[in-house]
């Protein structure tokens, strides 16, 4: 009974591009103004579309509120998964109403992302780039006063075979008699949401892990070089408290992110970068976390 309170039967709005019952959608339920009252570490209601138990990869989630006494939880998550493929996410938001820039993100996101790979699917970062700078542009429009002071992190990946078109369902599925393919890994990211991919060659072999991000961190030294050459400041941490890039008004915990338009002028960057594709081997068995902050401020990735 209490696991249906949280799962809201939903379909995720980039499923609307897609074949009808092509794509199955986890994904984070809307942040409302009385969730800043539920106790701390309340589950975060998910939405879903689809029946889950026919993904092709496992997957788990979990999201819960924080230790932070007047916000409510602003993380957010997505996972959309096709026959070929599987396209996840996970934002962070920060500032009053951090909680509606991640959300509108993630319901925005997947659909800009997803339209240009069945055009290009191959050209994962010019993809993200272009969606991530157009979706900047309406959020300046829909968002209007919201997204000033508050933003969100954003780190997304695929997961696909070598070699996988998205412009047909046609080739959503192997025909039978063809030579398996590798899946590939490809990760984008903006702010301090970290994912890493692990692989192991069985129970008794142990995990190889590799971080797929380097947090966007104001003292960074190639952020930190940027953000003063726009003529921003960076100030340096102290006293357990992490560097900060200062504007007029308040300091922000990372160099780049969504949303935040008031500390553009400072240096804050919304250009996402982007992790080595990574080749999946078949012989190994292979883990991907993508989390918030919340969790590698005490698990060191």
């Amino acid at each position: 009974e209490d696991k249906r309170q949280h799962c809201n039967p939903q379909q995720h709005p980039a499923q609307s591009i897609q074949t009808p019952g092509a794509v199955l959608s986890v994904w984070g339920a809307a942040t409302g103004e009385s969730d800043r009252f539920l106790p701390y570490f309340a589950q975060k209601p998910v939405n879903f579309d689809g029946e889950i138990s026919t993904m092709q990869h496992r997957m788990g989630i979990c999201s819960h509120r924080g230790l932070k006494p007047n916000s409510p939880n602003q993380d957010e998550f997505f996972a959309l998964s096709r026959a070929d493929s599987l396209l996840f996410g996970v934002l962070d938001g920060h500032g009053t109403n951090g909680h509606d820039v991640a959300h509108w993100a993630q319901e925005h996101l997947p659909m800009l992302i997803m339209e240009r790979l069945r055009r290009a699917p191959d050209a994962w970062d010019s993809v993200v780039k272009t969606s991530i700078r157009d979706l900047c542009t309406r959020a300046k429009e829909e968002l209007a006063s919201k997204a000033v002071n508050s933003g969100t992190t954003i780190t997304v990946a695929m997961l696909d075979q070598l070699g996988a078109k998205y412009c047909s369902e046609a080739n959503a599925a192997a025909a039978p008699g063809d030579v398996p393919r590798p899946m590939r890994l490809r990760c984008a990211f903006l702010g301090d949401s970290v994912a890493v991919h692990a692989k192991r060659r069985g129970r008794s072999s142990p995990w190889q892990v590799v971080s797929l991000v380097d947090s966007h961190r104001p003292d960074r030294a190639d952020e930190k070089t940027r953000i003063e050459a726009a003529g921003g400041v960076v100030r340096p941490s102290r006293d357990g408290c992490p560097a900060r890039l200062i504007t007029r008004e308040w300091g922000l915990a990372m160099s780049r992110s969504f949303g935040d338009f008031s500390a553009v002028p400072f240096g804050l960057s919304s250009e996402p970068e982007f992790a080595p594709e990574v080749t999946l081997d078949m012989d190994h068995e292979h883990l991907v976390l993508a989390c918030s902050d919340g969790v590698w401020d005490v698990i060191a990735p």
